[in-house]
This record gives C-alpha cells, structure tokens and sequence, in this order.
C-alpha cells in the first residue's frame, strides 16, 4: 500500500475532515466563540511575520548579496500576504499553530475584513479549527451494497445509481451514471454528468476525478489531477492513484481528491433528496 502523500497526509492524521472548500465566501453557521483565541506569545504573531518575511531578508542582502536578499525580500512579502487571504494563515501563524479568519465567513480574510480589522485569529492546535468539517455519523453506511446481475453502466438499468457519494459537509450526490467532480468539471462523454465540488482554498482540478458505477461500487479514475487523488477500501489506509489510473472501491470505501474526502454509500442506507 502507498504511503499517503501530499494533502492526503492530513485526511489519514485527522479525523475532523477539512472544511477548506467553499465556492464562495457566503457566511456559514459557524460559532467562533466556541473556539480557543490566540493567546500569550501567539499574539505576537505580526511581529514574528515581520523578522521571517522582511529582517530575514534584509539580513541576507546584507551578509551575503545585496540582489539576493532583495529577491527574497520580493517574493516574501507578497507570499505572506496571500497566504493570510487564501487560507488565513502566514508563515508566523503556521509556526504558531494559529489560523486568522473573518468573523462574517468564519472562512479566511478578505483584505476590506482586515482593514475594519472584522476579523479573530483562533489557536488550531489546542482550540479546533473552523476551516473543519465534522463528519455526520452517516458516514458509515451500515451494509454492503446488494449483488447486482445487470449492467451497472446502463443509466436506465433496474441497480444504475446504487451507490451515492457522501461528501465531507454531509451533502449526497447520486452516481447514476458516470460522473465527473471537480471545481469547474464536464462530462467526459456524451451520456455522462459532471458535478461541482466547491474549493476555496484550490486543491481540486477543473475536472478532477470521474466516478462510475461498477459492480462492487464505485469505479474511480483520476483524470490526470494536479494534486492527484487517493482511495480507501473500508477501514483502510489511502493508496494514492497513479495519474489517469482507475480503480474500484466498494460500499463504505472513501475517495480523497484535494481537501476533500468522499465516502461511498450505499444509497439505500442514507436519505437522498429527491
């Protein structure tokens, strides 16, 4: 079994799914009082910024070559910046163990959020995190999907959509047919689906993955993602896919593609929304 890899390490280390995605920066029902503020030397955050990403490279200009610490002087600042407004966290706050977001989302700053200065900075390692999903307790589909004696692949056949997707904000998408997911998919062929999967935080390709049904489940190939896609048979540990590589996971299987992770159900065993 492949060692997990990338962002697949954190799906394996965490329990609590990651909460990153959004499509959009609309508010979400999020308490952050319930969550631990930064305290102590965790405030002093901004000025830890400041000796990584500025006395740092000043201090190489000038021990070593002016141009080179000029560069990274350059690319630091602007780095730290987008860090802070792509995933609430700079290069200091990684450190720390500390995520900034705004109080509206509970989703990483805007910059008209940082100046109103609308915004809190919480302790993830002893506090939670808001950018977290917590898995619904159906998650875990309690049986095995039924033997099927028809073509799975038929759209119209009696089984077609057995199984259905359990993504990690508790949201089911039926897999009638063969289906692609990404941030911006599209069908992969003429009778097949596509379905968005919201990426604030940008781990998922246009079209990332493509789900089929299959016999045993689900018939899974990576599309040739950016950050690739990993698979899990029930209780198992994620096996990374070879880019384009197809394989099949069954009922109570999980897929990982980016910050995402999916859970394959059996549709009779979760409530679908007609």
């Amino acid at each position: 079994m492949t060692a997990p890899q990338g962002a697949f390490a954190a799906v394996d280390e965490a329990p609590d799914l990651a909460r990153r995605s959004g499509g959009t920066r609309a508010p979400v029902p999020v308490d952050l009082g319930a969550f631990a503020p930064a305290g102590g030397a965790g405030r002093a955050w901004p000025l830890l910024d400041a000796v990584l990403l500025v006395v740092v490279p000043v201090a190489l200009g000038l021990t070593t070559v002016l141009w080179l610490g000029a560069a990274a002087l350059v690319v630091a600042v602007p780095a730290g910046g987008a860090g802070l407004l792509r995933t609430g966290r700079t290069p200091a706050q990684r450190l720390l163990g500390l995520r900034t977001v705004a109080r509206a989302t509970a989703l990483p700053p805007t910059v008209r959020s940082l100046l109103a200065a609308d915004v809190v900075t919480v302790d993830v390692r002893h506090g939670g995190d808001p950018l977290r999903f917590e898995p619904r307790p159906t998650a875990v589909p309690p049986a095995p999907p039924p033997a099927l004696s028809v073509d799975p692949w038929a759209a119209t056949g009696e089984h077609a959509g057995h199984v259905v997707l359990l993504l990690d904000d508790g949201a089911v998408v039926p897999v009638p047919a063969p289906t692609v997911l990404g941030r911006n998919p599209a069908p992969s062929r003429p009778d097949g689906l596509a379905v968005r999967v919201t990426d604030l935080s940008r781990t998922l390709s246009r079209s990332h993955v493509e789900v089929a049904p299959h016999p045993a489940g689900l018939q899974v190939t990576d599309l040739g993602s950016a950050n690739g896609t990993a698979v899990a048979l029930p209780g198992g540990a994620f096996e990374v896919l070879v880019p384009g590589a197809t394989a099949v996971v069954p009922v109570g299987g999980r897929l990982a593609i980016g910050d995402r992770t999916i859970v394959v159900a059996d549709r009779s065993a979760v409530e679908v929304a007609p």
